[in-house]
């Protein structure tokens, strides 16, 4: 049965591929009742949180909703109210402010003991890769700001060692600066975190891996080859995946010499940043969708359908990113319009199916 959104709540906005920016289309935030499924948030210019839902016809364009209008389409779980409360309380949402809160709810166990335990295991790891980050910019750091030649080679150092170096290397380059070492520590540590999920383990890898997965899987299961919204599906993937690979390749030039990063803070720590959110934007939703393809049922006939409409649209600042890589300046166009009659329910048990798919995104 279908309702009828309360007159004056609901605002209306166009296509997401005609989005200026990934701010404009929103962070797709991790719903688990099934009619919030692709769901996106942003905030207005006034700070107030809106979400975008797919136009319930099946007609092309959103509906645009604040929460007290979205939560009457369904009944929104524990583990949905709680999110949106703590995504109220946090600010403009972006792909990797969503993951962490989301995360961390997870952990709490609103969404069964699955998700809970995958979830423990993704802060592991990103405590991990953070760990790993700080240690790559130390070792950076050090080589070079040190005399040629000094012994014994960093590598054969002892953890001590190599602890006692990189502490001279921040004194070094603060005493350059005129700054205090714990202030170019603290630095080093803002930019571990940024550069954390960049890591070999960060998320950014493992959203990547994931999404890697998703086209060998759509590959199998697309049957014919020639089928114009399977081909669309997978291309978009792939783009993705070169999109955001680009965007790895961009921030590791960047952090190439910390030292420079680190003496020109002020100027240079907002561009950093927006480097190192970018890949975050553009794999944004994908991570989700993948866990969804794996954990149901894999029918040929209704995989696509079922899929496609959750597909990340890419706004025009992707053509600009793709530009600057030297990558053309194009992205692939809209997938091919489906029919109001090709969208399918879930299928049974929808609550459970998106909290194991909740786990498997973890």
């Amino acid at each position: 049965m279908h309702k009828v959104l309360p007159s004056g709540l609901a605002g209306f906005a166009a296509a997401p591929d005609r989005a200026a920016s990934f701010v404009e289309r929103g962070v797709a935030i991790p719903f688990t009742a099934p009619p919030l499924l692709g769901a996106r948030a942003r905030a207005t210019p006034q700070g107030v949180l809106e979400f975008l839902i797919s136009n319930p016809s099946g007609g092309r364009g959103l509906y645009v909703l604040p929460w007290e209008a979205l939560a009457p389409l369904t009944t929104p779980s524990l583990q949905d109210t709680l999110l949106w409360r703590a995504l109220r309380l946090a600010g403009p949402p972006t792909p990797r402010l969503v993951r962490g809160l989301s995360l961390r709810l997870l952990q709490g166990g609103a969404a069964g003991p699955a998700a809970q335990a995958a979830a423990g295991a993704a802060l592991a790891a990103d405590a991990a890769a953070q760990d790993a980050a700080r240690s790559a910019l130390l070792t950076r750091l050090t080589l070079g700001t040190e005399p040629a030649g000094s012994q014994p080679p960093l590598a054969e150092d002892t953890p001590g060692g190599r602890e006692r170096r990189a502490g001279r290397a921040l004194w070094a380059l603060g005493l350059s600066q005129g700054e205090e070492a714990n202030v170019m520590a603290g630095r080093l540590n803002e930019l571990a975190v940024l550069s954390a999920p960049l890591a070999a383990n960060g998320s950014v890898a493992r959203d990547l891996a994931a999404l890697g997965r998703l086209v060998q899987r759509l590959r199998a299961a697309a049957g014919d080859p020639r089928d114009p919204l399977a081909g669309a599906v997978i291309a978009r993937a792939e783009e993705a995946m070169r999109l955001a690979e680009a965007a790895r390749a961009a921030l590791a030039t960047m952090l190439e010499q910390p030292w420079v990063v680190l003496a020109g803070w002020a100027g240079r720590l907002a561009g950093v940043a927006e480097a190192a959110l970018r890949p975050d934007w553009l794999l944004d939703g994908w991570a989700h969708l993948a866990a969804l393809q794996a954990v149901m049922p894999a029918e040929r006939p209704v995989l696509m359908p079922m899929l496609a409409p959750l597909v990340p649209a890419w706004p025009m600042e992707a053509a600009a990113w793709s530009s600057g890589w030297g990558l053309g300046g194009r992205v692939a166009p809209p997938l091919p319009r489906q029919p109001a009659k090709q969208r399918r329910a879930l299928g049974p048990e929808p609550q459970a199916l998106l909290e194991a798919m909740l786990a498997e995104a973890a």
